[in-house]
């Protein structure tokens, strides 16, 4: 799969032919499609629509630089398709899906189609010793991206989550290396955009603490996000009618705010110390 356009149909619209489950305790499926192609599948659920995250990350990922992440698409799948491809090997997601997918009056189940990315490498940033790792790159006297190509990434990574809400990066299985090691891919984006509680709160303000050194592109692009801009890049996939909207208003609201959060702190470190100390990846 390319990250183009067409992919976006295919996850749009290609067949559903097969379907397995992405792990034991989850409703999240792997589907293979008609066109050869394979792609996770999130259903809304009746009991929250958060499957809709993912593909707001994804068509706001460019407009706050945060690097690579699958393409996703809105798309129905007949329920009664996906319980038949389910029943004779996994009887009892099956019976989970029945139970728990919000399904339309027509039998359709909506959920995000998202692009399946093949060859991923384990982060160095898992767990106690790969928090450390990543505070220590994005510390002001940290890694540069000639010395290492992921410390720009990195705080890309930092800070969209921020903006974007994503709480969740840092649970296990939601960030990956490419083959090379010279990129991040950004996986399982639908933690992104709800509230945070207290706990999550304290977490996210203290990734944003431990970075000290920022994207100028990155910077620029979130200097000009905008209301307008946001709603724009959702329209498209809003326009499918399969959820009233990718964000409410309340969420839009946030993300704004935690940009200017972003931005402040960003502008208090350039008048302490420069911004030549400040202001160091492309």
């Amino acid at each position: 799969m390319e990250s183009t356009a067409d992919l976006v149909q295919l996850l749009s619209t290609s067949k559903v032919v097969g379907v397995r489950p992405v792990s034991p305790r989850s409703l999240s499926l792997k589907i293979a499609l008609e066109s050869g192609d394979r792609a996770a599948f999130k259903p809304l659920r009746k009991s929250n629509r958060s499957a809709r995250w993912e593909v707001a990350f994804d068509l706001l990922a460019p407009l706050v630089s945060a690097g690579r992440t699958p393409r996703a698409a809105l798309r129905r799948v007949p329920l009664a398709q996906l319980l038949a491809l389910l029943e004779p090997s996994y009887p009892e997601l099956a019976t989970s899906l029945r139970a728990e997918a919000l399904v339309d009056g027509k039998g359709y189940v909506g959920g995000a189609a998202i692009e399946w990315i093949e060859d991923l490498s384990p982060t160095r940033f898992e767990g106690e010793k790969g928090k450390a790792l990543l505070e220590a790159w994005l510390s002001p006297n940290g890694k540069t991206a000639d010395s290492e190509h992921l410390a720009e990434a990195a705080s890309r990574m930092i800070v969209a989550d921020y903006v974007l809400g994503n709480w969740d990066r840092f649970s296990g299985g939601n960030l990956f290396e490419d083959a090379a090691g010279r990129a991040l891919w950004l996986i399982d984006n639908n933690g992104a955009f709800a509230a945070w509680s207290d706990r999550q709160r304290d977490r996210m303000e203290g990734q944003l603490a431990s970075c000290a050194r920022f994207s100028k592109s990155q910077v620029e692009h979130l200097r000009g996000l905008t209301e307008g801009s946001v709603r724009a890049a959702l329209r498209e996939e809003e326009a499918k009618e399969i959820v009233p909207h990718l964000l409410e208003d309340a969420e839009i609201t946030t993300l704004l705010a935690r940009r200017d959060a972003v931005l402040a702190r960003v502008d208090a470190l350039v008048e302490e110390r420069g911004a030549s100390q400040v202001i160091v990846f492309p």
